[in-house]
């Protein structure tokens, strides 16, 4: 299987596909290919022989034929597999997951589902493969983006800005005529996400794209859907409980084809998806918001202001949602822009999406949506400074400085009085729990298997420990030693001063992600392995 090898190609690879990105942007002719879109695989899970059953087939590369289309695609040249690949994440799940492709000669790609990731994330063991739970790659000039819309440790999903913020460079080397085949686990759908803002700034940054279709899994169903004009296809399961199987994608003289083919039958008999690859050659209009700003606080009254690319008379109505109600109409001022003034007496205090949506003469629609606070009079938000990553620790405050961790790796301390940043130190992996102050050190454990130590004032390197898993688990400390658990269900005592490795105990089975409690010479925890442990100190 060609995927364990790339852990060992990534400098190679990431120079490769930087000139593949460019070369995709000026192929003008996509050639035939095929390719096969799994999901929810659940290894682990009671009946995952039919899994490895399904997944076995792709050991036998031949052309198939999708019936709906009487088309017949080429060999598939890769797999995506759109997540859920394991019941409960971890390494062992992880490897056998693996196991199930043992004989296939084709790359493998894969997104992390909710399962992948809420008790011991497979991001970690992705990163290793790709350098980052989300990443990309071309092929056949078209480029495919595989997106992390799982939470971190958490079953809720979440795209949070650091993605986002690859995803527009990423994007922007490609061009806007290359067919973009974006992959994720969730549907644009779900109510899940915490927010619709969170699918909608997804959404605007894919849309001046040439977005071919969203591959997505999660309900385990071989569907077709559009969303907001972007089309979707669900991969259906190779574990079932409907009929195991896989999308086949097939592109032949420049249309895609997309079917279903059901584990153990012929050929994909269902049919999903047909388009042309190239462009349209109406492009998605460009909508400039000038008011709200993004990010800024409001009182009473917003005044809207926004443009959108489109030519005189080609609206007949704007409107714009606030948090999904609120629906207030714009108007076409003389200057071209749309406005409106909305009070905003009616909504609390903090933050608020915003959704701007014109309607062209043909029925058309096309929106942009932005984020705004309301002021808070009781309590008074003293500052407020706006991350480009998400973040899920509690903040560590001393008297000059409030420490947080992120997603994207990093360990930041802001000035406690204004904001301001003070220092910024990156890590490996994703930061999950709080970062411990002690002395004039901070200490943190981070997603790439690390403790950190680092000075407190300038967050200057001072050692590190490696533990045999990623690092979710909150460290504490009784003065001398810092005790923190991994992923494994290994917990640990390590020296404060040096970092060198105590005591470690193995009695858990699975991720420790809480944080411990120490109380006379004693340390308690509980793991995934519903467990609660007492220790020793000494």
């Amino acid at each position: 299987m060609q995927l364990l090898k790339r852990c060992y190609l990534l400098p190679l690879l990431a120079a490769v596909l930087l000139l593949a990105g460019g070369l995709a942007t000026a192929q003008t002719t996509i050639p035939d290919f095929a390719f096969a879109h799994c999901s929810d695989d659940h290894t682990g899970a009671g009946n995952a022989a039919l899994a490895k059953t399904t997944i076995a087939e792709f050991k036998d590369l031949h052309p198939i034929l999708l019936e709906p289309y009487n088309v017949t695609a080429l060999p598939i040249s890769f797999i995506i597999d759109t997540g859920d690949v394991t019941e409960f994440g971890g390494h062992a799940s992880w490897e056998k997951y693996l196991s199930y492709f043992e004989g296939v000669s084709v790359p493998l790609y894969m997104c992390v589902g909710n399962h992948d990731g809420t008790w011991r994330s497979l991001t970690y063991e992705v990163r290793q493969l790709f350098g980052a739970p989300y990443y990309s790659f071309d092929k056949f000039g078209c480029h495919f983006v595989i997106l992390d819309s799982a939470g971190l440790q958490h079953p809720m999903p979440s795209i949070g800005p650091e993605q986002l913020t690859w995803l527009k460079k990423d994007l922007a080397k490609v061009g806007r005529d290359a067919p973009v085949f974006v992959a994720l686990h969730h549907p644009l759908r779900t109510t899940e996400f915490a927010s619709r803002y969170e699918v909608d700034r997804l959404v605007d940054v894919l849309r001046p794209y040439n977005v071919a279709v969203i591959l997505f899994g999660h309900g385990h169903g071989a569907t077709y859907e559009v969303y907001e004009g972007l089309d979707a296809v669900q991969g259906g399961s190779t574990w079932g409980p409907g009929p195991a199987g896989y999308q086949i994608y097939c592109v032949k003289d420049g249309v895609l084809y997309v079917a279903y083919k059901q584990q153990g039958q012929q050929n994909a008999s269902k049919a999903m998806l047909r388009k042309p690859l190239a462009p349209s050659a109406k492009r998605y209009p460009a909508i400039n918001i000038a008011s709200p700003r993004e990010g800024a606080t409001y009182d009473a009254q917003i005044s809207v202001k926004a443009w959108i690319a489109l030519g005189k008379g080609e609206v007949k109505k704007a409107y714009l949602e606030i948090d999904g109600a609120n629906k207030t109409d714009l108007a076409l001022k003389p200057g071209g822009s749309f406005e409106c003034a909305v009070p905003l007496a009616a909504l609390s205090a903090g933050a608020h999406c915003m959704k701007l949506t014109f309607v062209g003469a043909d029925d058309k629609t096309y929106s942009r949506s932005t984020f705004f606070y309301k002021d808070s009079t009781l309590p008074k938000v003293r500052w407020r400074v706006l991350m480009d990553t998400a973040s899920k620790t509690t903040p560590t405050v001393s008297d000059t400085m409030v420490y947080v961790g992120g997603y994207d790796g990093s360990v930041r301390a802001f000035n406690v009085k204004g904001g301001a940043l003070k220092w910024k130190y990156q890590t490996r992996g994703a930061i999950a729990g709080q970062v411990l102050l002690l002395g004039d050190k901070v200490y943190v454990g981070s997603e790439d298997r690390s403790l950190y130590c680092l000075t407190a004032d300038k967050g200057e390197f001072v050692w590190k420990f490696e533990a045999e898993e990623p690092i979710y688990s909150s460290p504490v400390s009784d003065g001398t030693s810092v005790y923190f658990g991994c992923g494994s269900g290994a917990f640990y005592s390590v020296d404060a001063k040096t970092g060198s490795q105590n005591w470690k105990n193995s009695d858990a089975t699975y991720n420790i992600e809480i944080k411990p409690f120490l109380a006379n010479g004693k340390v308690y925890y509980g793991a995934w392995d519903r467990y609660v442990y007492c220790l020793n100190t000494a």
